[in-house]
């Protein structure tokens, strides 16, 4: 068994098939142990993967406090929620874009890459040229074009992958 931490009154927990599920404070198991890997609980959502055996790839989507898939488990990536939406990366187009809590598109853009939203109501986002810039909570373009921002890092060197990468030139799997 393995117990993670404390996040909106909810513990993750592990069983020993390695499939996480939650706890609440009370020790009461409230979300059943299936998923191969979850975050932590914020907005009152969690990210939730499962795992493909044969392709050996996650989908990703969130569960609220009851367990309920309110996005679905069908995403290539995901981030936590923050100012009421969460980044996706769609399983057809791999274009990110953001989420809000019914599933529904927040913002009417896409982007080869994309971070959540920071408390503060901002994100940074990429381009296919490879240069990351900031959006607001609307999806308005704040500032210029930058090689890279803060220490967000930069993007894989690759022809045609945009993750992001925070040492070198190539992600983690292009290395």
């Amino acid at each position: 068994y393995y117990l993670a931490n404390l996040s909106e009154g909810y513990i993750a927990v592990q069983n020993e098939n390695k499939k996480w599920g939650f706890i609440n404070t009370d020790g009461d198991l409230v979300v059943d142990y299936k998923y191969d890997e979850v975050s932590k609980f914020n907005e009152g959502l969690a990210i939730v993967a499962i795992k493909d055996a044969n392709t050996n790839t996650y989908k990703f989507g969130h569960i609220n406090t009851d367990g309920e898939e309110v996005i679905e488990v069908k995403y290539l990536d995901t981030e936590v929620f923050t100012c009421g939406m969460a980044m996706v990366k769609d399983p057809k187009t791999k274009e990110y874009y953001y989420v809000d809590k019914n599933d529904d598109k927040a913002l009417d853009k896409t982007f080869p890459t994309a971070d959540h939203f920071y408390n503060d109501g901002y994100a940074i986002v990429g381009t296919k040229d490879k240069k990351f810039y900031i959006i607001d909570e609307n999806g308005k373009k704040i500032g210029d074009e930058y090689d890279t921002i803060d220490d967000i890092g930069n993007i894989c060197g690759v022809d045609g992958c945009y993750n992001i990468t925070s040492s070198g030139t190539n992600c983690k799997l292009h290395q």
